[in-house]
């Protein structure tokens, strides 16, 4: 679940992007459904859960001068099974923002917080992990700040 998250936060913010010309002021709003089948791990009790579903993405943009604002945000439930019976309700959220200057010179900031929250309906261990990622780059095209976290934790 987080390398498609990730993968898809990551081609939105880099793909595109700087291809837009600097208008006066356009909004636009975008939604589709991305399904979701892959197997992630519990941390708890390294059982191997095969979550299916569908997530909900929302891209908003708003291109004012020589700025582009760009907002995504993507949730749903999907379901897990794992390896060892158990069965799961898997609260995806993630929010991502974006701001890039059209003028030519690369400059940006983009900061993304993933939540996935594994309920277990049974006696398995519920868990959560977080994620934060943020990158700025200037206007010469460096990066001047990388970062990222993540933790997975065990809720009972």
């Amino acid at each position: 679940m987080k390398k498609i998250i990730f993968f898809l936060s990551i081609v939105c913010f880099f793909t595109g992007l700087t291809a837009f010309t600097p208008p006066s002021t356009k909004v636009t709003d975008e939604h589709f459904d991305f399904p979701v089948d892959e197997v992630d791990k519990n941390p708890c009790n390294g059982e191997l859960i095969h979550a299916t579903g569908s997530i909900g993405i929302d891209i908003h943009t708003v291109t004012n001068g020589n700025i582009d604002n760009f907002s995504l945000s993507l949730q749903g439930i999907v379901n897990g099974v794992g390896n060892q019976g158990n069965t799961y309700n898997i609260l995806v959220n993630q929010n991502a923002h974006e701001n890039v200057s059209l003028n030519g010179d690369g400059q940006r900031n983009t900061n993304v917080v993933t939540t996935l929250n594994f309920i277990s309906k049974g006696l398995a261990p519920n868990f959560i992990i977080i994620e934060t990622f943020h990158i700025s780059i200037n206007a010469n095209g460096d990066v001047t700040v990388i970062r990222g976290d993540s933790s997975a934790d065990c809720r009972g």
